[in-house]
């Protein structure tokens, strides 16, 4: 089996074996006590993996047990240059995988490669170690040069792979060759993985069009399409019809037992949802929230309590339930990450309805016993420091505290009584930080719900001068987003998103949309935790609904972005500065690297936060992470961005994703209805292309032009202009996706409205704006705005 590096030199054909995951337990000589967790997490990784002292021995071959006790399987994921098997953990867990390929050289020579990865790796070429990175690293991705001497004929490259798993875990390497005359790869087991091959080689030559599913050729093996409990047979032919009722679907094709699968979205079908009736909303969405037994959170957990309260406000509950609310507590004692949101959920259902003896017995024992900080003793890989989650431990420190006011917790010594007074300090310090400087997970669709749930709990919950002020942050919070609201759906740059950044109606952030105002769609997606609403004294401003509706034009701050927003009522054009003006200095300072620095201030918290999810301060050429940095839209369906992926590959686990966030950040500029934006990527990213999601199917005509894209949706219009060649890319998404494959790319983006021109008018007052990019300069240049490119490096994005 003859097969060949991909066109960036990657070696994409490996066996591999795992990940083979053991709970993990931290040395016993290991302080357990730090008021630094990201600290903490990086002494675990400096020491967690075992050191191989020669290269792993065994047979290499289908289906043979490796020496981590896993089967050795076919590598397949849909033309990534990496082999990425990324998940997430919420408990502490050591991860191994092992890889084998072959390289084939016609003759002895010296090959430059690199090996990029997070993780701790050792690689092995003919049986000799030729290099070892470690320790695994958060981010950046790291990148090793290599010097492989190849023999004349086979070559085995052997690669061992470990990391800490905690939380979000980036388990990936990639091997790059910068040269690949007379090369050429093979398997281990090359004719049992023969037939695998050709499942992938059928798998990447299927397409998706206008509902219907084209291969080159009948399937060489058995093949389906899965989708929800569908499921179509595929084989002796080569062009199915998508049934109409399907949106997403799977292609699987088994072979030597083990299945290769490839993803689909039909994006067109996928539409915003509406209630047909609209009144009693609150009550229809509980009856939906009810209707569901729990919340999955995969790999078999769960949450129950937030549906448990559904079924409570409706008086509906079940025998289950207290099931439901045991394995929730089950869950809080293993401190799994997440845990405080199941311990804000319980604080609330115990406050608001009786419970049993049983769980009043077990809850007493499980929060006296919980880590309600970083400085508290304990080993786990919980979350404290994100904008969201730092509230959330704050406010359950202090309602736990005050419910059991005499009694010891265990993990910090103290009774409930100072373990409330300690909470509440924080609380305030959270709250003055975010009153003077705002949220720096800015209008984030995903986490801005959990953020209103933890406030609710201090409105609720709280002594009357925090839960005054946490009503009036949460009035505050409320009117920023509704003033992103656009075509009845919230289009904003973003502090932190996911891949729904593509679906704006499908959200997280949809469902309190709806809330305030029903006749706006709703968002299946974790919509548990407007379920507080339930049970709450808050009642959402009165003018929230007429900010969604108007017209704005403004620039303003939050944390230390700066955003700016044109919105008309027939396009919006909305950024992020990158960077800020000279004059328009960051509001505060980031204090991990102040040697004398109070860690116990909340401002401390946010730099640990900075660091770990992702700075505001928007810099180009800085490492991204979840960022969203602009947006266009002529309807909530019809919007257009760009971004330098995190990875190469649709569905992974990773931050950045594809789709959401940037590998590295670019200059952006905005004046009013138009916008620049300069991508520069540098050697140390292996990510080598920008791309723009461009859905045609969302639009009422649509148009290409040399490097300009041109749109039109009802009274809007839209145009994108690139100074490279825009090339079309279709993968699990068809006619959505255009790729600039150059490192140093500039993009100019314009809007514009019916009423003002038509759209012949429209596009040719684009073209005379006559873009240009000097890559020598880094300078952009439009007949109204002027943007250059200056690298920075910003050392709170290392980890």
């Amino acid at each position: 089996m003859k097969l060949f590096p991909n066109q960036q030199g990657f070696i994409t054909n490996w066996l591999v074996s795992g990940n083979a995951c053991t709970p993990y337990h931290p040395p016993k000589d290991l302080p357990k006590i730090w008021q630094d967790q990201l600290g903490y997490e990086k002494a675990l990784r400096n020491v967690f993996f075992q050191k191989a002292d020669q290269m792993p021995s065994g047979t290499i071959a289908l289906g043979e047990t490796s020496e981590n006790g896993e089967p050795w399987r076919y590598w397949y994921h849909e033309k990534s240059s990496f082999v990425d098997t990324s998940t997430f953990y919420s408990l502490l867990t050591s991860v191994r995988l092992d890889a084998a390929t072959i390289l084939v050289s016609e003759c002895e020579q010296s090959v430059q490669a690199v090996l990029w990865t997070y993780a701790a790796v050792d690689m092995w070429l003919n049986g000799v170690r030729v290099q070892t990175a470690n320790p695994p690293v958060y981010k950046p991705i790291a990148c090793y040069p290599i010097t492989l001497n190849l023999k004349q004929g086979k070559n085995l490259i052997y690669i061992l792979m470990q990391n800490l798993g905690v939380r979000d875990t980036r388990n990936l390497f990639g091997l790059e060759l910068k040269q690949t005359d007379n090369l050429f790869v093979t398997l281990p087991d090359a004719q049992a993985c023969r037939n695998l091959y050709q499942a992938e080689q059928w798998l990447q030559s299927l397409r998706c069009e206008n509902g219907q599913l084209y291969a080159e050729s009948t399937s060489p093996m058995q093949a389906v399409l899965c989708s929800q409990n569908t499921i179509i047979n595929l084989n002796h032919e080569n062009q199915w019809k998508i049934l109409p009722q399907i949106v997403k679907f799977e292609v699987q094709i088994c072979s030597q037992q083990q299945n290769l699968s490839r993803q689909f979205e039909l994006l067109e079908r996928i539409k915003p949802k509406y209630l047909n009736n609209t009144d009693n909303h609150y009550q229809q969405f509980l009856e939906r929230l009810a209707s569901q037994k729990v919340e999955p959170r995969g790999n078999g957990n769960y949450f129950g309590a937030f549906h448990v309260l559904a079924r409570l406000a409706l008086g509906t509950s079940t025998q289950e339930d207290e099931e439901f609310l045991m394995h929730d507590l089950d869950f809080i004692e293993s401190r799994g990450d997440c845990a405080d949101f199941v311990v804000m959920a319980l604080v609330r259902l115990v406050k608001n309805y009786p419970v049993s003896d049983k769980i009043q017995k077990r809850l007493k024992e499980v929060f006296l016993n919980f880590r309600y900080w970083m400085d508290e003793n304990g080993e786990d890989g919980m979350c404290f420091w994100s904008e969201n989650h730092a509230l959330m431990f704050y406010g359950c420190q202090l309602a736990v505290g005050r419910m059991f006011e005499n009694e010891v917790f265990v993990r910090s010594g103290r009774i409930g009584k100072e373990q409330a007074e300690i909470a509440e300090k924080r609380c305030r310090q959270w709250l003055d930080d975010v009153e003077k400087e705002g949220v720096e997970e800015f209008n984030s669709a995903s986490y801005m719900p959990v953020t209103v749930a933890a406030l609710l709990n201090l409105v609720d919950f709280a002594p009357k001068d925090i839960a005054e002020r946490a009503s009036a942050v949460l009035d505050s919070l409320l009117r920023q987003l509704c003033m992103h609201v656009f075509q009845q759906s919230v289009i904003s740059p973003q502090g932190r998103v996911y891949r729904d950044v593509i679906y704006p109606s499908q959200q997280t952030v949809q469902t309190l949309l709806h809330l305030i105002n029903p006749k706006l769609p709703y968002s299946h997606k974790e919509s548990i935790w407007c379920v507080c609403f339930a049970t709450s004294r808050y009642t959402f401003p009165k003018d929230l609904q007429e900010i969604a509706q108007n017209e704005a034009s403004i620039s303003y701050l939050s944390g230390n972005a700066r955003i700016e927003l044109e919105k008309t009522a027939d396009y919006m054009l909305t950024s992020v500065r990158s960077p800020r003006e000279e004059n328009d200095a960051p509001q505060w300072k980031n204090l991990c690297f102040e040697e004398n620095a109070d860690r116990t201030t909340n401002t401390y918290v946010k730099s640990l936060n900075e660091r770990f999810h992702g700075t505001s301060v928007f810099q180009p050429g800085v490492y991204g992470y979840q960022q969203h940095l602009w947006y266009a839209a002529l309807s909530n369906e019809a919007v257009v961005f760009v971004t330098h992926p995190g990875s190469d590959t649709d569905f992974d686990s990773m931050r950045p994703g594809y789709w959401y966030g940037n590998g590295v950040m670019p200059a952006v500029l905005q004046k009013k209805s138009i916008l620049g934006a300069i991508y520069q990527i540098p050697e140390n990213h292996p990510i080598r292309f920008t791309h723009t999601f461009f859905p045609k199917c969302k639009f009422e005509q649509t148009e290409q032009s040399e490097n300009w894209l041109f749109a039109k949706h009802k009274q809007g219009y839209l145009a994108l202009w690139s100074s490279e060649a825009q090339i079309p890319h279709n993968a699990a998404l068809t006619d959505c996706e255009y790729r600039c494959y150059n490192t140093n790319t500039a993009y100019l983006c314009i809007c514009g409205r019916a009423q003002e021109e038509t759209f012949n008018e429209f596009k040719q007052r684009c073209k005379q704006q006559n873009p240009s990019y000097c890559k020598q300069t880094a300078t952009l240049k439009a007949k109204d705005l002027i943007l250059s490119y200056q690298p920075h490096e910003n050392k709170t994005q290392f980890i």
